[in-house]
């Protein structure tokens, strides 16, 4: 790795910093949510995703600097959202056996380790991108969209909450802001990085917005006259 990867502006570190806190924020929320619903909190893809990512990170391809320890964290943390995917996934697919369950969500994550592996090595030799936002970006999209495909295939908000949306979001924009406007040295910018960025936000916005109006549909009063009311009108 060139000795000036190592260097990043003050300006990129701090939207870096915001960008591990929110998220480590949305994972703890995700595992809490996930414990009082009794269901798992992150799409099993996503979850696959993730994991992969920071893997990789981890212990093939670190990040330079500071940024080092933030992948073991998240690992960490994401391996009791696989616990529980593990514990509670099994009940949301009633038609296949656990072992069954289990059994894809191994293969996903081979597939999604093989993937991202390569993801990752073809960033670095095209973009020289040593800092995995290629490829952390690629799988932020991914998991916006899953995020919003969990609403609707559920149909509630089971395991899911306005507080994990807003970190998602804030923690996304802060890497793509830095990113956008301070970025690291010798990284080759192109359209794929706006694209990335702009699309992961415009879909966080979109789950944000639609996890509110669920919200705000259960806490408005019904239209509906209650015992009470009809026997008061009689």
């Amino acid at each position: 790795m060139p000795d000036d990867v190592m260097l990043s502006s003050a300006s990129f570190n701090v939207g870096i910093v915001c960008c591990g806190l929110f998220w480590t924020a949305a994972y703890l929320l995700i595992i809490r949510r996930a414990a009082a619903d009794r269901i798992y909190g992150m799409p099993v893809v996503a979850l696959c995703a993730n994991l992969s990512w920071e893997a990789i990170s981890s212990f093939t391809e670190p990040p330079p600097g500071f940024l080092r320890p933030v992948p073991f964290v998240w690992l960490a943390i994401d391996l009791v959202i696989a616990w529980q995917a593990l514990s509670y996934g099994p009940a949301q697919f009633p038609r296949i056996t656990a072992r069954a369950f289990h059994g894809m969500l191994a293969l996903t994550l081979l597939v999604a380790v093989v993937v991202t592996y390569q993801l990752n090595q073809v960033f670095i030799a095209y973009y020289r991108d040593h800092w995995g936002l290629y490829a952390g970006f690629a799988a932020a999209l991914m998991m916006a969209a899953l995020f919003l495909g969990m609403v609707y295939g559920r149909d509630s908000t089971a395991g899911q909450s306005l507080p994990i949306a807003v970190c998602m979001l804030l923690g996304n924009a802060s890497a793509g802001i830095a990113w956008l406007a301070y970025p690291p040295p010798l990284i080759v910018p192109s359209a794929l990085q706006g694209c990335l960025v702009v699309a992961t936000l415009a879909l966080n916005a979109l789950y944000v917005l639609v996890l509110w109006l669920r919200g705000a549909a259960r806490a408005a009063p019904s239209a509906e006259p209650t015992l009470s009311q009809e026997e008061g009108a009689r």
